[in-house]
């Protein structure tokens, strides 16, 4: 019995550690790009260890996509405007992840409509889990440039 659950505990592990080391892989470099290929390699991780693998990540230069449900006046990380994406690729691997984009350019929110498809780069700040699943997740994001995507 004791040998049996060692054998899945090393298991677990193990696949922990290939399935973080694959996403590493794809995400190599400075930049961290959040796109289905780097959902997909997500999905592989071990739901226990997926906080860890994040927290690996924070401080690095993300890029990720998706649609702007919000633009507001909010302050945080002294910066004076929060724009909430949710990411269009998280979607097809049963994820929801919501980036919190915090800028002080206000010419920046001007050019932006809600709805709209936005590509956007930025320094990772922080995260929150919204479940114990761990498919859901808020990531801050410290605004460096972006675009909305003509479709």
């Amino acid at each position: 019995m004791n040998k049996r659950i060692f054998k899945i505990i090393k298991f677990i592990i193990s696949s922990a550690v290939v399935s973080v080391f694959c996403v590493s892989v794809n995400a190599a470099g400075d930049e961290l790009v959040m796109d289905k290929p780097f959902f997909k390699s997500f999905s592989r991780i071990n739901s226990v260890v997926r906080d860890e693998f994040i927290e690996k990540q924070m401080n690095r230069i993300v890029i990720g996509r998706g649609t702007i449900i919000s633009i507001s006046e909010q302050e945080r990380y002294k910066k004076k405007y929060r724009i909430v994406v949710e990411s269009s690729d998280a979607g097809d691997f049963g994820y929801k992840f919501r980036f919190y984009i915090y800028t002080d350019n206000r010419d920046t929110l001007d050019l932006l409509t809600l709805d709209s498809s936005f590509e956007f780069k930025g320094q990772l700040a922080g995260y929150t889990p919204l479940d114990t699943k761990r498919t859901r997740y808020i990531l801050d994001v410290i605004f460096m440039d972006g675009s909305t995507i003509i479709e």
